[in-house]
């Protein structure tokens, strides 16, 4: 087996990289601050800005290092005086051409290398494009300002084409909103003919996040912190937000995926939401509500003190004192009619460890197993199929799996809609050659990019399924080996199932669902035939006995 690792020298140590790691990558990770404006670890190579440039022996020229894979033995030069001259002039021209320069808002990366390279005195010092280095103006036919989006604003006299927000839209989130109009020097970064604000873009973030100039950034709260943080001193080079902003890590709350948030807080409230990279379930993606739904938290109808009910109305009391009161009347209750008397109703929007932590106090402390929480509606119909089929109540597989998977079925969830991140890695799997099959009676945005869309009558589901089920035995699609070693009855259970799905011949089924053949019979094929599947399943599936 071929080792997985290699060996390279940069500058004269040694590094290890992983085989196929862009060099960029593996000089970054050992230490080497190569810098670059283009490149990003979730994107394809660019190779735009061409500040990373290197010198490898063997090969012509300056390469580019975000555009360039490791090889064993590869002798790099990352810095000499050349290499910073060119990364120097290259900054120069990028002057000319684009305004520099953070009036506290935002991070812009571009400044902090102009600054790296004694091109501005501060990140702070905010300046036109202009004729630098002796190298003159750039000619070029910026549009105007686009603020029409309801929660970001693009400046194209700050943008230098880097292209991170065309393939942050189109490679991470699977939108395509954004794109390069014109042509040479007077082409410019556009969402759509009519601006912002008359496109698709849906306000996910994830080109206010990647870009690395400020061109594009959030409109919630811009002004409070341009107030608060355009001093020379408000932004320290490498945060997004401030050196006086402080930074939070928090999961959000809206949505089952868990995504991971960095939220900057200023004056005690919170101005910006981020997407933490390099960790899951979201590696840095958020949708509309993660990034810009947390307003509710500052919400003046909030309780922000305890309140007890004494004669009909409400009064504000200490945490002690209500602590007591709530105790004190539990306690009664459980003396005079038993623990039985007393019950616990948690929420989905707490973590995991808050609700293990409720479960453990109605249990030990009640001494009672009455406990509920919201999702139970939702989900408990889904519990206790996935206990019976699969032997646990939990998915089966990781979110990220999706990505790699070579069919993904779903069927009575729109999960664009309702779990958009998780969205991001089917429409990742399906740009690698993943086949997609949807069931479901009514459009879902999923069933544009389906290879086979199935819309069975309402509550036909069970009807489609087990025609799809008797296809699959009848071709031989399925594995009996795994059958036998690892389902309960093994091959003798895969009999039953034969038998109860017979009845359900392709004609039965259109005749019960008014799906066609040749649509249930290539929707089976993809399915069953694909090295793995993965079914997501969801309200429609759940909220009823037949399904959708």
């Amino acid at each position: 087996m071929q080792n997985d690792e290699l060996s390279l020298n940069i500058d004269g140590k040694t590094v290890r990289a992983k085989r196929g790691t862009l060099l960029i990558q593996a000089a970054r990770e050992a230490g080497f601050d190569i810098p670059s404006l283009c490149w990003h670890r979730k994107l394809s190579p660019t190779g735009a800005c061409r500040l990373c440039i290197v010198k490898v022996e063997g090969m012509r020229g300056l390469v580019t290092s975000c555009s360039t894979a490791v090889e064993e033995g590869m002798k790099v030069i990352a810095f000499d005086e050349e290499l910073e001259d060119e990364r120097r002039f290259l900054l120069a021209s990028l002057m000319t051409e684009a305004d520099v320069g953070s009036d506290g808002s935002h991070r812009d990366e571009f400044a902090e290398l102009c600054l790296r390279y004694n091109l501005i005195p501060s990140v702070m010092s905010q300046r036109a494009k202009a004729a630098t280095e002796g190298l003159p103006l750039t000619p070029s036919a910026y549009t105007a300002k686009d603020d029409s989006s309801p929660v970001l604003s693009f400046d194209p006299a700050k943008c230098i084409k880097c292209f991170r927000c065309v393939k942050a839209c189109d490679e991470v989130q699977g939108k395509g909103v954004i794109g390069v109009l014109d042509r040479g020097v007077d082409s410019y970064i556009a969402a759509g003919l009519d601006g912002w604000g008359g496109s698709e873009c849906d306000g996910c973030g994830e080109c206010v996040q990647l870009c690395p100039t400020g061109a594009l950034v959030e409109k919630p709260n811009r002004e409070h912190m341009r107030r608060a943080l355009g001093s020379p001193d408000g932004a320290k080079s490498g945060d997004r937000a401030s050196a006086t902003a402080r930074r939070v890590q928090s999961t959000c709350s809206y949505c089952g995926v868990g995504c991971q948030l960095s939220l900057s807080v200023l004056d005690g409230r919170i101005v910006r939401a981020d997407g933490v990279e390099g960790v899951l379930p979201n590696d840095g993606r958020l949708c509309v509500k993660g990034r810009f739904g947390y307003d509710y938290v500052h919400s003046p109808d909030r309780l922000t003190v305890p309140l007890i009910k004494e004669n009909g109305r409400f009064r504000e009391a200490s945490w002690d004192e209500a602590l007591d009161t709530a105790a004190k009347a539990f306690v009664a209750i459980k003396e005079k009619y038993g623990a039985d008397a007393l019950a616990g109703y948690s929420s989905a929007k707490c973590s995991n460890e808050d609700n293990y932590l409720f479960q453990k106090f109605v249990r030990v402390a009640f001494g009672t197993n009455n406990l509920d929480y919201c999702t139970r509606l939702c989900h408990a119909s889904t519990v206790t199929a996935m206990l019976k089929a699969l032997g646990d109540a939990a998915a089966t597989n990781s979110i990220q799996d999706y990505e790699n998977a070579g069919c993904v079925l779903i069927i009575g969830n729109n999960m664009i809609d309702t779990h958009p991140v998780t969205a991001t890695y089917v429409k990742r799997g399906l740009a690698k050659g993943g086949r997609l099959v949807v069931i479901d009676p009514r459009w879902t945005p999923f069933a544009d990019k389906a290879d086979v869309w199935l819309q069975p009558r309402l509550g036909t589901d069970v009807a489609l399924l087990n025609g799809m089920a008797r296809i699959a035995l009848r071709e031989g699609w399925v594995n009996e080996g795994f059958v036998e070693r690892r389902v309960a009855g093994g091959l003798a259970a895969l009999e039953e199932l034969r038998a109860a799905v017979e009845p359900y011949t392709p004609a039965e089924v259109e005749r019960v669902c008014g799906v066609g053949e040749a649509k249930l019979r290539e929707a089976t094929r993809l399915y069953a035939t694909a090295e793995n599947s993965i079914i997501a399943t969801g309200m429609g599936m759940s909220q009823q006995a037949v399904g959708t």
